[in-house]
């Protein structure tokens, strides 16, 4: 293989592993939202909480990168206002299209549940094979067309939803293994990366990078059905087979890494070290091999490896961090009293 080639490869797993990968953990907190707010009342500390961590998180990593960029480890940002602005109103201002996404979702969960209730089982599953058209549209257009950040929560909530209301009674949850799931991830990340590598050739390819794809995520209905496939094998895992009666420790291990999945997504897209965060996996990645199957395997076990890491540096933020500050906030009165009343 050519170095070009090589380098074309690697660029495009690199893409893979930023798109796909991210947007795995995106889908994982939508159908999670979706699967366990389905049945629930409207509680405005969902919201309160949401904005709480995302400007802890966003003036963290403003002040971390503040001391990199003055010990020379980092560069410089360009606008120190544009970022101090950036970090101190996250939620409203575009600096997490996820996090504005999700307290759009959850200030419309409401009317969405009230929808999903009564509608019939065939007009759900009607919904359901029709949104993700939508982001394929956005793909082939080069532009959002009908498919938004809410469109893309509001789907993926819709998920989480249908599997915790009818997936026992789901033909291919029975037919769903473990090993099946893993070739759906797996060819999902073959795609993607086609798909990238492809483009590198084109001459619109830096137009398509900066395109609103960025924001949307790059064919999100793949992200979507691999994570929906997840939660369909740990939703109809039956704890019968355990020898304790307690939950199954798949599900226990899932749902509690998942609390953490929001702060993933807040250190890699945070604005003041996004660059300087890939730039250095980008040097710690070893060389991509040159044929086949491992160049697929090197993409998967490295999106693995970041996902853990980041998994890791959340939990450590949010034990030490965010849970100390947010737990006297939320009982000052005042906030309280306004959470009180909204509900």
């Amino acid at each position: 293989m050519e170095s070009g080639e090589l380098g074309g490869v690697k660029q495009s797993v690199a893409y893979s592993i930023d798109q796909y990968g991210g947007q795995l953990g995106v889908c994982i907190f939508f159908i999670l939202s979706g699967y366990f707010l389905i049945n629930k009342p409207f509680r405005i500390q969902r919201v309160v909480r949401t904005i709480l961590q995302t400007f802890i998180y966003a003036i963290l990593l403003f002040v971390v990168s503040l001391v990199l960029s003055r010990l020379g480890v980092i560069a410089m940002p360009m606008s120190l206002i544009r970022e101090a602005y950036l970090s101190l109103l996250p939620t409203f201002n575009g600096t997490y299209w996820f996090i504005t996404a999700y307290v759009a979702l959850v200030l419309l969960s409401p009317v969405i549940n009230a929808a999903f209730h009564n509608a019939s089982r065939k007009t759900l599953a009607f919904a359901l094979a029709l949104s993700p058209v939508l982001s394929i549209m956005a793909t082939v257009a080069l532009g959002p067309v009908l498919w938004t950040n809410l469109t893309y929560a509001i789907t993926a909530y819709l998920y989480g939803a249908y599997i915790r209301t009818y997936g026992k009674d789901m033909h291919i949850a029975k037919r769903l293994s473990p090993l099946a799931v893993a070739a759906l991830i797996l060819s999902s990340f073959v795609i993607v990366s086609a798909f990238y590598y492809v483009l590198d050739d084109l001459s619109a390819v830096p137009k398509f990078i900066h395109s609103s794809h960025h924001v949307t995520g790059t064919l999100p209905i793949l992200p979507i059905l691999s994570v929906s496939a997840i939660f369909l094998i740990i939703h109809n895992d039956n704890p019968s087979r355990h020898a304790t009666k307690s939950p199954s420790r798949i599900r226990n291990v899932v749902y509690h890494a998942a609390k953490y999945v929001f702060g993933v997504y807040l250190i890699h897209e945070n604005p003041c070290i996004k660059n300087a965060f890939w730039d250095a996996i980008s040097r710690l990645l070893p060389p991509a091999p040159e044929l086949g199957i491992a160049v697929v395997l090197f993409g998967v076990v490295s999106v693995l490896m970041i996902y853990l890491s980041l998994l890791l540096a959340a939990f450590i933020i949010d034990s030490a961090i965010v849970r100390p500050i947010e737990k006297p906030l939320m009982k000052a009165k005042l906030l309280s009293t306004i959470c009180q009343k909204s509900n």
